[in-house]
C-alpha cells in the first residue's frame, strides 16, 4: 500500500507540473536560504566556544566618567593586581601591533594584518596550538616570533620558517628588529574574535613606557567568584596604584569583569583589539530565515489546498473503495516528504554554485566553497523534519474532527498571511536602507579616494627631509595623482581627543565642557569639502612660526563648530579668546566656524568641536578618480628615495566612515537578498493559486462572456482578490514594521524620518507585483473564445 501511495505521489508531480514547480521550487529556495542564514547565525552564536577550558576566564573592562568603556589597560596593572589578589589561577596580557612594515631579503612589504604582543600564557589559557616548533619560555624580550600557518606560506612558502630570522618595523613597538622564528601555529577557526597572524614576545621596554599607555588586553582565570565586588574593588585599586603611586585622573574609574563567553557578541560600545559582532542582528538573521521558511511552508499549503479541491473526485473514489482515514493520513505524508524530499535534492545540487554567490555578496563566511558540515547536516534535518511536520499536520488537520475551526483558515487566509510577512520585510529593508543612505549623505564630510600614510615620527619634524609640510605636500600634489592632501585626524573617530572645560575669557559664565578637538592644518577643510560658515581656516605660518609673528602674546588659533558657539552663546565668535577653566594659562582664538559635522559615528549625538593644527603622523591625500594605485606607487618610491632607512609604518586605502556600521551594512544586504527571494516565493504561490483559479473557473468565464462580459471585467473579477488580498496584509503589516523600525532607529542619535511615503511605496510595489503576477493566467483565460471555454469544460 505504501509503495501504491509512493507511486500515485510521483504521478501527480509529473502530471500537475505548474504545481509541483511551485512547490518544490519555493521549498528548495528556502531551504537554501535558511541554512546559509542558520549557519551564519550558528557561527556568530559560537564564536570563541571552541576553546574548552574558558568557565572562568575574564576581561577586564574599564569604565571612565565619560561612561567610555575600553580594553586597554597598562603593562604594570596584571603584576599589580596579581599582588593583590593571589588566587588569579592564569592570566595573560594581548596588545595589537598597528601598521607592520616586513623587511625579508631586503624587500620592506607593508602589512597591516593581525598582529600581537603576547605572553606564554596565551597557549596555556586558549586552544591555539602549534604545528611546528616550540615557543619555549616566550619571555618578554626574547624576541620570538609564532606565524600562522597562512603567513608562514605568504612568506616561507613551503619551507620550514622555524629558525629562521623575521625583522619588521613597526611604530607602536620601542623595540623591533632581530626576531627568530620559533613555531607555527595552526590557522585559528573562522568562529573566533581574535585570529592572530603573527605573535611576538612582549618588548622589555614596555616597562619604560609611561604609564598612560593603555594597549594591552588583559584577561584573567580564576576560581569560582564567591566574592565577586572584592575583586572589581581590587581591580579598581590596581587600575590607579602603580609602584605605590596613585593617580588621581584613574580614581573615578570603574572595573567591570565581562566573561570570555560573552566577549564577542555583548561588546557593543567597548574598544577592543577583537573583532566583534552583534547579538541583535544575529538574532535578526534568525528571525529572517525563519520567516523565509514560513513564507516557502504556508505557499506549499496553499498550493496542496489547491489541489485537494481540485482531486477532490479521485479522493472521494478511494474512499469508495474502502480507503480509510489513517490510509489517507499514511497517503498525505508520503505525498508531501515526495515534494519535499525533491525540493532537498534540488537545493543541494544548487547550493555549491549559490553559495560562492551569495557569500560573495553578504561576506557570510570566510570560506570561499561550500562545505556541508556536521552543523548544517543537522540542521538539515531538522528543518526537514519540522517542514514535513507543518505540511503534513496541516493537511491531517483538515479530516480531523475539528476541521470546522481550520475552516477560517483558507487559501485567501494564508495568502494574507504570507503577504504580511514579505510586506513586514519589504518595509524594514526599506527604512534600513533609507537610514545606511541618511548616514553616507549626512556625515558632513567627503572621504571618497581618500588614501593615508603614517610615519613614525611627527610631520615637520624634518625641515629638510621629505616629511617637512611644504615638501611633501608639493610633491603629490606635483604628482599628477592627487586631488588634496591635508595633515589631520582622519575621520570620522570613535572618540576624539577630550579637552578640559572652556570659557570665554570676556565672559567667565559662558562654560562648554566635554569639547572634543582634532587636529587639521589649512587644507583639512577643502579635503574633507567641510564648509567653513563664518571668518577664514587656519594659517599653517602661525602654526610653524608664531614667535615670527607675534611673539610671547601668541595665542594658538582654533576653529569650532556651530555646537560649540550656540552652547557657548557667542554671538561674535570671531576673535573670541576662549581659556581652559582649570588650566587659565591654556588660551585659544577663534577664527572660524565651521558648520556641525559627525566627527564621531550616528550613535553619538555632535558635540562641541575644536580643530586646530599641531604636528601628527598621519598625512590624508585624496587621489584623482581612478588613479588610486598609482597615488601609492608613487607614495612608496618617495619613500624608498628620501627616506630608504626609515619606517612608513602604512600606506593604503581609508575608509573608515563605513567601518562603525559594518554590522548594519552587512545586516542591510541580508534584508535585501532574502526578502528579494522570499517575494519570488509569495509570486510563485500567487502565480500557482492563479493558475488554479483560472482553471477552475473556465465554465464560469466562458459563461460570462458568453453574456457579454468584457475581457477588462474578466480580469477585474479575477484580480480583484488578490487586490484585497494585498490591501488587507498592507493594513496589517504596517504597524508591526512601523513598531520594529522605530526600536531599531532608537540605536541613533540621528535618525532618517518615518516617512509615509516609504509604506505607500512597499504596498504599491506589491500590489504591483502581486498584480502582474496573476494578470497573466488571468488574461489567458479572459481572452479565451466562449466556445473554447466551454468546449474545454
Amino acid at each position: 500500500m505504501l509503495f501504491y501511495y509512493l507511486k500515485i505521489s510521483i504521478r501527480r508531480l509529473l502530471r500537475d507540473k505548474v504545481y509541483a514547480t511551485v512547490n518544490i521550487l519555493g521549498l528548495a529556495l528556502a531551504l537554501m536560504s535558511s541554512l546559509l542564514l542558520f549557519k551564519f547565525a550558528y557561527s556568530e552564536w559560537q564564536t570563541d566556544k571552541w576553546h574548552s577550558d574558558t568557565d572562568n576566564v575574564y576581561r577586564f573592562l574599564s569604565e571612565d566618567k565619560r561612561g567610555n568603556l575600553s580594553t586597554g589597560v597598562q603593562f604594570h596593572f596584571l603584576d599589580v593586581l596579581r599582588k593583590r589578589v593571589p588566587e588569579i589561577e592564569n592570566s595573560v596580557r594581548v596588545k595589537r601591533l598597528w601598521n607592520m612594515t616586513i623587511v625579508l631579503d631586503s624587500a620592506r612589504i607593508s602589512w597591516s594584518g593581525r598582529a600581537f604582543a603576547t605572553e606564554r600564557s596565551l597557549f596555556e589559557m586558549f586552544d591555539y596550538s602549534l604545528v611546528l616548533g616550540d615557543i619555549g619560555d616566550f619571555a618578554p624580550g626574547s624576541k620570538k616570533i609564532v606565524l600562522s600557518e597562512k603567513l608562514a606560506k605568504r612568506f616561507f612558502g613551503d619551507e620550514n620558517p622555524v629558525g629562521k630570522p623575521f625583522d619588521f618595523e613597526c611604530p607602536s613597538e620601542d623595540n623591533t628588529g632581530a626576531y627568530t622564528v620559533v613555531a607555527v601555529m595552526r590557522n585559528a577557526p573562522e568562529w573566533s574574535s581574535l585570529k592572530p597572524d603573527l605573535l611576538k614576545t612582549i618588548d622589555q621596554e614596555d616597562e619604560s613606557f609611561a604609564y598612560f599607555y593603555n594597549a594591552y588586553e588583559t584577561l584573567v582565570k580564576l576560581p569560582e567568584l564567591a566574592d565577586r565586588k572584592r575583586f572589581v574593588d581590587e581591580a579598581v585599586k590596581a587600575s590607579w596604584s602603580y609602584r605605590g603611586k596613585e593617580y588621581k585622573a584613574f580614581k573615578n574609574d570603574k572595573a567591570i569583569l565581562q566573561p570570555f563567553s560573552n566577549i564577542y557578541l555583548h561588546s557593543k560600545g567597548v574598544r577592543s583589539i577583537r573583532s566583534t559582532g552583534s547579538l541583535f542582528y544575529t538574532r535578526g538573521t534568525a528571525v529572517v530565515a525563519i520567516l523565509i521558511l514560513f513564507i516557502a511552508l504556508y505557499n506549499f499549503n496553499v498550493i496542496n489546498g489547491a489541489l485537494e479541491i481540485k482531486t477532490n473526485v479521485s479522493t472521494g473514489v478511494r474512499r469508495c473503495l474502502g480507503e480509510t482515514k489513517w490510509m489517507e493520513y499514511a497517503y498525505n505524508a508520503i505525498d508531501t516528504g515526495v515534494q519535499l524530499f525533491v525540493a532537498s535534492l534540488l537545493m543541494l545540487l544548487v547550493m555549491p554554485w549559490a553559495y560562492p554567490f551569495i557569500n560573495g555578496i553578504l561576506n557570510l563566511f570566510q570560506v570561499e566553497t561550500f562545505q556541508f558540515d556536521p552543523f548544517l547536516w543537522r540542521v538539515f534535518f531538522f528543518v526537514f523534519v519540522i517542514s514535513w511536520f507543518w505540511l503534513f499536520s496541516s493537511t491531517v488537520f483538515r479530516w480531523h474532527r475539528l476541521r470546522n475551526v481550520f475552516k477560517a483558515f483558507s487559501m485567501q487566509v494564508r495568502t494574507v498571511l504570507q503577504l504580511v510577512v514579505i510586506l513586514t520585510l519589504l518595509i524594514s529593508t526599506a527604512f534600513f536602507v533609507k537610514q545606511l543612505r541618511f548616514i553616507r549623505n549626512s556625515s558632513g564630510f567627503n572621504a571618497d579616494r581618500l588614501y593615508t600614510i603614517s610615519f613614525p615620527n611627527p610631520i615637520g619634524n624634518r625641515v629638510n627631509g621629505i616629511w617637512d609640510e611644504v615638501f611633501f605636500r608639493n610633491k603629490f600634489m606635483e604628482s599628477g595623482y592627487a586631488d588634496a592632501c591635508a595633515l589631520g585626524t582622519i575621520l570620522p573617530k570613535s572618540r576624539g581627543r577630550k579637552l578640559q572645560q572652556f570659557q570665554a575669557v570676556g565672559n567667565p559664565e559662558r562654560k562648554v565642557q566635554k569639547i572634543i578637538s582634532i587636529n587639521g592644518d589649512e587644507h583639512y577643510l577643502d579635503l574633507y569639502n567641510i564648509k567653513l560658515v563664518e571668518g577664514r581656516g587656519l594659517d599653517r605660518k602661525r602654526f610653524l612660526y608664531p614667535g615670527k609673528i607675534k611673539s610671547q602674546d601668541y595665542i594658538p588659533e582654533v576653529l569650532v563648530n556651530e555646537t560649540f558657539v550656540r552652547l557657548m552663546g557667542l554671538k561674535e565668535p570671531i576673535g573670541e579668546i576662549i581659556q581652559n577653566v582649570k588650566s587659565k594659562t591654556e588660551k585659544k582664538r577663534i577664527v572660524g566656524v565651521v558648520k556641525d559635522f559627525h566627527v564621531q559615528s550616528f550613535f553619538h549625538t555632535i558635540k562641541p568641536l575644536m580643530i586646530f593644527h599641531e604636528k601628527g603622523n598621519w598625512a590624508l591625500i585624496k587621489a584623482k578618480p581612478g588613479k588610486g594605485k598609482e597615488l601609492l606607487t608613487f607614495a612608496e618610491s618617495l619613500h624608498q628615495r628620501y627616506n630608504p632607512d626609515e619606517t612608513q609604518s602604512f600606506l593604503g586605502s581609508a575608509e573608515p566612515a563605513n567601518k562603525y556600521y559594518l554590522k548594519e551594512i552587512r545586516f542591510e544586504k541580508i534584508l535585501l537578498l532574502f526578502t528579494a527571494l522570499g517575494f519570488f516565493i509569495v509570486c510563485l504561490g500567487l502565480f500557482g493559486v492563479s493558475y488554479f483559479t483560472a482553471e477552475t473557473r473556465t465554465k464560469e468565464i466562458g459563461i460570462r462572456k458568453a453574456n457579454g462580459a468584457t475581457t477588462f471585467e474578466i480580469l477585474r473579477l479575477l484580480n480583484s482578490s488578490t487586490l484585497k488580498q494585498v490591501a488587507i496584509a498592507f493594513v496589517i503589516a504596517v504597524p508591526i514594521a512601523y513598531y520594529a523600525m522605530g526600536r531599531w532607529l532608537e540605536n541613533f542619535a540621528y535618525k532618517t524620518e518615518m516617512s509615509w511615503w516609504v509604506f505607500v511605496g512597499a504596498g504599491l510595489l506589491s500590489g504591483l507585483v502581486a498584480l502582474g503576477t496573476v494578470s497573466w493566467q488571468s488574461w489567458r483565460a479572459a481572452s479565451r473564445e466562449p466556445v473554447e471555454a466551454l468546449r474545454y469544460e
